[in-house]
């Protein structure tokens, strides 16, 4: 008996910085499986974008957004452009009448969420914001015993992230609770299922740039809830620690603890030692895999599921970028920061 051929779905991928061409390998590896095509690509840069088409055979490239979501052969686009240029990308994709995925945070003010959600429902098609944790094995096996009650009721959630300075400088074009921190923030809305009333924050900037590179957060859930959100991007690049991050949960009944500092592979050479980060986004087999690869597959299998959007999830993520953006004003301020009932942070931050 013949399987029947699934109709393609032709990817675009809009934004080939490092994270563009990891949406661009794991998509290459998922074609056979998924019955995906790569059928466009767009980046600022025409040797950019054209080196990538090449190198990942599609078909065509663009240095315009607008001109591939104008695209006939495109069906859904991934936009992994810089955070603050997330909402042009997506509107413009969404109005042309694609599926979007767009990389976290969704965006760096409410104003742009806001355009962007309504967007999405005014387009009826699938949106989904990539937050990678969602899909990580370790993360979503603590969240399944945080849902079922294994932890009893919530207490107080840590979240350290430690980056090498080199990476750290590639990120520091926006605000570090929007790059590293928003990874944490959203973990920590997933696990407690609950908004925030309040948050303090302070910030250290230990090198020039343009945003902080010490980004410390304390969080006051409406459920009671404490968390606390440790951003920095000051581990040393010849440390051998790609991943310094760890997640403590603390409960009335136990505690969990995810440490991918101390990651089960460890590797020695006569250079020393190696603790590669095979969480996220692993390039095995000649395509990137992990959480990366279980992000997209669940964006595919919702177009391939013939179901109705979802926009549930939005209010959350959206919720997130409010939590942000009011960390951010505390630090500014050296001040606690109130949240509104419509997530509406008083007075602009500085710095995005």
């Amino acid at each position: 008996m013949t399987a029947m051929k699934l109709r393609p779905i032709r990817f675009g991928v809009v934004g080939l910085g490092v994270f563009g061409e990891a949406h661009l390998s794991c998509l290459r590896g998922l074609r056979a499986a998924t019955g995906i095509e790569l059928a466009a690509v767009c980046s600022r840069t025409g040797e950019r974008a054209h080196s990538m088409a090449e190198e990942y055979s599609v078909p065509r490239w663009y240095t315009e957004v607008d001109a591939l979501a104008q695209d006939p052969e495109v069906d859904a686009v991934c936009v992994t452009t810089a955070e603050h240029e997330h909402a042009a990308a997506t509107i413009a994709c969404l109005q042309a009448g694609k599926h979007v995925l767009v990389e976290k945070p969704l965006a760096t003010t409410l104003t742009d969420a806001d355009a962007m959600i309504a967007a999405a429902v005014q387009s009826g098609r699938h949106f989904q914001v990539g937050h990678l944790l969602r899909f990580e094995v370790l993360y979503t096996a603590l969240k399944e015993r945080v849902a079922a009650g294994d932890l009893g009721d919530l207490v107080a959630i840590a979240c350290r992230r430690n980056r090498p300075v080199q990476e750290t400088d590639h990120y520091r074009r926006v605000h570090p609770f929007f790059t590293m921190g928003s990874h944490d923030l959203d973990m920590m809305l997933w696990l407690t299922q609950s908004r925030v009333h309040r948050v303090r924050a302070f910030t250290r900037m230990t090198r020039p740039g343009p945003t902080p590179d010490v980004a410390w957060g304390m969080i006051d859930f409406q459920s009671g809830v404490l968390g606390s959100l440790e951003t920095v991007g000051l581990a040393p690049d010849q440390g051998g620690i790609k991943v310094d991050d760890a997640l403590n949960v603390i409960g009335t009944l136990g505690t969990a603890r995810i440490d991918l500092t101390r990651a089960p592979l460890l590797i020695w050479t006569q250079e020393g030692m190696t603790v590669p980060g095979v969480s996220y986004v692993p390039r095995t087999r000649g395509a990137v895999r992990g959480a990366l690869r279980e992000e997209l597959l669940h964006f595919i299998g919702r177009l391939r599921s013939g179901a109705a959007p979802d926009y549930g999830a939005l209010a959350e993520v959206r919720h997130g970028v409010a939590v942000a953006l009011a960390l951010i004003q505390s630090a500014e301020q050296d001040s606690d920061v109130l949240l509104a009932g419509e997530d509406r942070v008083m007075v602009e931050p500085k710095t995005i």
